[in-house]
């Protein structure tokens, strides 16, 4: 935020490592994908993180009484778009409420909402302007945040105000799917309400608002997202792919034609890391809660096994095909209500590439056998493939799943659907047809080899070595 409190500044944000970048632009079809959590400190306004593209909810021209306005001489015209044409700036900050205490006997907030509120009256100091409007959902946690935080800011109070719109909610079916998405029939109600929220609360200026203004919003972290998908025209079912830490600060301009800027996404700089926290769990907690997976995925040469993994991490469809040296992935992910982190090293299946398999298998806790439903060569390789497997596991129990990648080349098969049964029946492994093109039990395969993990190998509670040379998920 800004530079010249006291209170530290810039703004902790969850991006995607390995190769994702942070631009983002209209062209995005697809929201970036939570592959590591990792930090990243930036600075605040001086950073051009700042997310610019074009919006807008009511030209100035549909403003306007058409039949007057074609009659009207060229001034007259000029003076009918200057009264309804903004003029002002609005800065909106979308806070998430604060967290209650663990010990469900104190019923009653952090102290992160008391802390916020410093941080929102530093930023007045700072900056010179006065927050002059602000709006408060109506369930308890985002009142009573807005209470305490306000303290600080007494001359907003006078002007603040409450509404059902803003209360928490389930905006849409997310994507990729979380085991923790409500019925469905909640979306009904949910959405309708959040997307009413969006268009009557995110919208630039009216022209009648004469002076840039500073206004709070005091709601919840799925509300936030989706205001934020909405808002930067990202698909609004990646909203469940970005994550706010509690009393964090996002920030959105919009000009007064129509352009918008992202200035900060989930700002908890005021926060020491220690009472960073989502919901119940402190940052540290949700760390040491996260199990590691390391699965290999075999196969030969141009079966899909990078574009079957890159649309699984990344959510896109790589068409060109190019032999695959090595290329390292991490996918975070929840099954079955616990955080994972599979780790996945995208190597060549090509038999030059070849040597390094015996230590892959090694490590590996899982193994996806991956053929060409176009190609009766790659399937018939898989039988060697297995069998080394077990030969350096030095067990037969060894979670496993054959995948039938190019589903989507239905009229160039030439291995039966049969044929793949039979072979996983007779390898004791689950089976799969897929298509990374089409993303058809793409996400499926994986889930399933996870589940197979956590019977096989209980987890012990312990936390993943962190040494240098841990193993790294691979690809071949």
């Amino acid at each position: 935020m800004d530079e010249q409190s006291d209170v530290p500044t810039g703004f902790y944000l969850f991006v995607p490592s390995g190769g994702c970048s942070l631009r983002f632009s209209r062209r995005t079809k697809k929201m970036p994908i939570l592959i590591r959590w990792c930090f990243i400190r930036l600075a605040a306004e001086k950073s051009s993180v700042g997310i610019t593209i074009g919006t807008s909810t009511r030209e100035p021209f549909s403003l306007i009484d058409v039949g007057a306005f074609r009659v009207a001489g060229e001034e007259k015209q000029k003076e009918m778009l200057a009264k309804v044409t903004p003029t002002a700036t609005r800065n909106i900050f979308l806070i998430r409420h604060g967290q209650y205490e663990l010990d469900s006997t104190k019923k009653e907030l952090t102290t992160l909402a008391d802390i916020l509120g410093k941080r929102l009256a530093a930023f007045e100091v700072g900056k010179g302007q006065k927050f002059n409007k602000c709006v408060v959902s109506t369930l308890q946690r985002a009142d009573e945040t807005a209470q305490i935080a306000l303290k600080h800011l007494p001359h907003v109070e006078k002007v603040r105000k409450n509404t059902d719109l803003l209360v928490e909610g389930a905006p849409c079916e997310p994507e990729p799917p979380s085991r923790s998405w409500r019925p469905q029939y909640y979306s009904y109600t949910d959405s309708a309400r959040i997307e009413a929220a969006f268009r009557r609360f995110i919208h630039r200026a009216k022209p009648k608002q004469k002076e840039d203004s500073f206004e709070l919003f005091f709601f919840h972290a799925n509300v936030i997202r989706y205001f934020v998908c909405r808002a930067l025209q990202f698909p609004p079912e990646g909203w469940l792919r970005i994550s706010l830490v509690n009393s964090s600060i996002t920030w959105i301009r919009i000009q007064p034609d129509g352009h918008l800027s992202l200035l900060s996404l989930g700002d908890f700089g005021h926060l020491s890391p220690e009472k960073a926290t989502f919901t119940k769990l402190t940052l540290q907690a949700l760390t040491q809660r996260m199990r590691e997976y390391k699965i290999v995925v075999l196969g030969s040469g141009g079966v899909g096994k990078s574009a079957l993994t890159v649309q699984f991490v990344q959510g896109i469809f790589v068409e060109k095909y190019d032999p695959t040296i090595e290329d390292s992935y991490r996918k975070q992910l929840e099954v079955d209500g616990q955080q994972c982190m599979l780790e996945i090293l995208d190597t060549a299946g090509t038999e030059q590439f070849t040597a390094m398999r015996d230590l892959y298998m090694k490590n590996g806790q899982g193994f996806v056998l991956v053929y060409s439903i176009t190609a009766q060569s790659t399937f018939n390789d898989l039988m060697d493939l297995r069998d080394q497997i077990l030969r350096v596991k030095d067990t037969d129990d060894v979670p496993m799943i054959l995948v039938g990648n190019k589903y989507d080349l239905e009229d160039e098969r030439v291995v039966g659907k049969e044929q793949g049964m039979n072979l996983a029946r007779q390898f004791n492994s689950a089976f799969l047809e897929t298509s990374a093109k089409q993303k058809i039990n793409v996400h499926e395969v994986f889930y399933d080899l996870v589940r197979q993990i956590n019977r096989r190998y209980p987890d012990s509670g312990r936390r993943p070595s962190s040494k240098k040379n841990c193993w790294r998920c691979s690809m071949l």
